[in-house]
C-alpha cells in the first residue's frame, strides 16, 4: 500500500471507531445496529466533525472491540 494509501485507510479507521464509541456511549444504540451504522457513518464525516466527536469523547485511544483508534490532528498527531 503507497504512503497516501495508508494515510487514508487510518482516516478511514478511525472514523469507524470513532463512530462506534460515539453510538456506543453516547446515543447508546443497540449492539446489533452499532456496525451497520458506523459503516454508513464513516463515510460522510467531515474531518473537522470526526475531531469534534474525538474530543467530546475525550481523545479515546480504543473503540468498544479494545481495537487501537488512529491518532487525530486534534490528539497532536501530526503536530511538530
Amino acid at each position: 500500500m503507497t504512503p497516501r494509501g495508508r494515510e487514508r485507510a487510518s482516516d478511514l479507521i478511525r472514523r469507524h471507531r470513532l463512530a462506534e464509541l460515539l453510538f456506543t456511549d453516547t446515543l447508546d444504540l443497540p449492539e446489533d445496529r452499532i456496525e451497520p451504522n458506523a459503516c454508513v457513518f464513516e463515510h460522510v464525516l467531515s474531518p473537522e466533525v470526526t475531531d469534534s466527536i474525538c474530543k467530546l469523547l475525550g481523545h479515546p485511544r480504543a473503540c468498544p472491540h479494545g481495537q487501537p483508534i488512529p491518532l487525530g490532528a486534534c490528539c497532536g498527531a501530526g503536530s511538530t
